[in-house]
């Protein structure tokens, strides 16, 4: 998020949410448990619980909010955006997906697709992103 944001980001970056290592984990678990049941029903239930769940972990990590608030505020700042937010998951799919095709993987992709999601994480929320 830092170089999303336009800021420097170091090493010590990568580590600084592990005191949220164990919330991320749960709020994970619901979420898998979450889309898992929905798919098991249809494809459809799960491409709309998809939308929803993708901006949790950004609202852990960034705002660090207490316990399951993050699936509510991430429910809040994807409303109207779901669509967007869905377009942007299949983009990823179809870059991680030429990257393995083209030998590349997850070297050059990961990266692209995290930066990707980071903006448009930032977007959504109205926060400032880098001017490129």
């Amino acid at each position: 998020l830092n170089l999303a944001r336009g800021e420097t980001a170091s090493i010590k970056d990568l580590f600084s949410g592990s005191s949220h290592l164990l919330n991320l984990y749960l709020v994970n678990l619901i979420q898998n448990v979450g889309l898992t049941f929905a798919s098991c029903f249809c494809l459809i239930p799960g491409l709309f619980l998809l939308p929803i769940f993708w901006a949790v972990p950004y609202v852990l990590i960034a705002e660090r909010p207490p316990g399951i608030d993050a699936i509510s505020r991430a429910i809040d700042y994807t409303r109207g955006n779901r669509l967007q937010i869905l377009l942007i998951i299949l983009v990823s799919m179809l870059i991680h997906f030429a990257g393995v095709c083209f030998c590349l993987g997850g070297l050059i992709t990961f990266p692209l697709i995290s930066m990707l999601t980071a903006v448009a994480y930032l977007r959504m929320t109205g926060q400032p992103t880098a001017e490129g």
